[in-house]
């Protein structure tokens, strides 16, 4: 790149540039190139989310055995899951630079959509320190949030969801880290969609 080019468009030489000041010096060009830039991230994104999709449909239609199906969409999580993370990363920055040239700077430590639906996706009966009894498509056992002596804590697998007919406490993987860890909503996103359980 040119330097005269530079030279035009930053007026600051002898100091460190802020992401707002080089974004401002370059509005004209982000404001074309950032858009198309978020518009092929959430396409491939979709194709992302869909392969993913259509891999957990052949991993449950390939065998009932629950050791298989966990192998495999750990496997899968480790892997696809890595890489719909950083998609997720580079988004969120992409849609904050967009947001900066408009004159909205946002929070750098906001949630994505992608972190909380992440967060929702997390496995509740792995949090629970609960010996469940499979019931069909549920989980049934001690209630983890009141004395009980007889299961009324029903984990619903196909909704990712729990409810205790004793208690009548319902919970998803969010509220129940939440409750369990006495954080808030934030940290418990952060927690579950990092796999920092």
């Amino acid at each position: 790149m040119d330097k005269a080019f530079l030279s035009d468009r930053l007026p600051y030489q002898n100091h460190k540039l802020t992401q707002a000041e080089v974004l401002e010096a370059f509005a004209t060009d982000a404001k074309q190139i950032i858009p198309a830039l978020i518009s092929e991230l959430t396409n491939h994104r979709k194709m992302l989310v869909t392969r993913i999709g259509d891999a957990v449909t052949l991993i449950n239609a390939e065998s009932e055995d629950e050791a298989f199906r966990y192998y495999w969409t750990l496997w899968l999580a480790l892997n696809e899951g890595e890489e719909l993370r950083a998609l997720e990363a580079k988004l969120a920055r992409h849609r904050r630079m967009l947001s900066v040239i408009a004159g909205k700077p946002t929070p750098t430590g906001r949630l994505t959509d992608g972190a909380i639906e992440a967060a929702r996706d997390y496995p509740i009966q792995d949090l629970l320190d609960v010996t469940f009894r499979r019931s069909g498509n549920r989980l049934v056992g001690l209630c983890p949030f009141h004395a009980e002596k007889s299961p009324s804590f029903y984990v619903f697998l196909n909704q990712n969801k729990a409810h205790c007919f004793g208690c009548q406490k319902s919970v998803d993987s969010i509220s129940a880290y939440m409750e369990l860890n006495g954080c808030d909503f934030k940290a418990a996103v952060l927690a579950l969609a990092g796999g920092v359980v």
